[in-house]
């Protein structure tokens, strides 16, 4: 996980877990890093320019496994295909992949829709980890000589269901944002824990997205990867993804022209 307290150590905390997975792991495990941003408040102008140099940092570490090879390099980003590195052979959860959200699957980009989560403690069922408050539980499973013979709801059902069953494009901060189709959301837990609202956006998380993506699209435009991806005859060439990149460029000029006339 990349939090804002550790993102100045992080390209070399980066090289250090490639190094070493290589040397301890081996490809019949299966197994491949994700590197996720820790959505909390913190997120400074300073640690998102820090978190910039590690995007740029990765990308180029990725490039080279292809040889520089831009076009193989667009397929692995749009698609996940293999590198000679066995343990980035798949995008990792990928901070710098071009995933775009599906709009006829609104939910929240994590896996709380989808994930049961149970508090062993008293075993209370929790929309996720960091939401095992007691109003948010939907209930617990009853127990009766050791073993589990029921579930009963709690009064938090109906707050466990507002959540799991969230629409990201109803939130008023979201509705219109530019990058609407390819974040992947705040943290409903940390919003919470912010703001006492798990709906509304952390505005420093916010920030550190935003700059994300700005910097991924001008960045591959730059390298031509966008030309690539954009072109109909691409094997891995998506509408819907063509669609929204043409949004966000069309909806960051409108934003430059507006800034022109203040």
């Amino acid at each position: 996980m990349i939090s804002s307290q550790n993102i100045h150590n992080f390209v070399d905390n980066y090289d250090w877990w490639i190094e070493n997975m290589v040397k301890h792991y081996t490809i019949d495990q299966g197994w491949s890093p994700m590197f996720l941003p820790v959505r909390n408040d913190g997120w400074t102008e300073e640690h998102i320019q820090k978190y910039i140099e590690l995007l740029n940092h990765m990308i180029d570490f990725r490039l080279n496994l292809f040889d520089g090879n831009i076009y193989n390099f667009a397929k692995h980003l749009t698609q996940g295909t293999e590198t000679k590195h066995y343990l980035l052979k798949t995008p990792p959860s990928d901070i710098i992949s071009i995933r775009t959200n599906n709009r006829q699957n609104n939910v929240i980009n994590c896996s709380l829709p989808c994930v049961l989560t149970i508090n062993t403690a008293d075993l209370t069922i929790a929309p996720c980890h960091r939401l095992t408050y007691e109003q948010f539980c939907a209930g617990r499973f009853v127990i009766e000589n050791d073993k589990v013979i029921g579930i009963e709801a709690d009064y938090g059902l109906s707050s466990y269901i507002n959540i799991t069953e969230n629409n990201r494009y109803y939130r008023p901060e979201c509705t219109h944002c530019e990058i609407r189709d390819f974040c992947m959301q705040g943290c409903m837990g940390s919003q919470f824990e912010f703001s006492g609202d798990v709906h509304k956006p952390v505005p420093s998380v916010c920030n550190l997205l935003k700059a994300q993506w700005e910097f991924l699209i001008n960045k591959y435009a730059n390298m031509g990867i966008l030309d690539i991806i954009l072109d109909p005859s691409f094997e891995h060439y998506s509408p819907h993804t063509t669609k929204c990149i043409k949004e966000y460029i069309k909806c960051k000029a409108i934003q430059e022209r507006d800034k022109g006339r203040d």
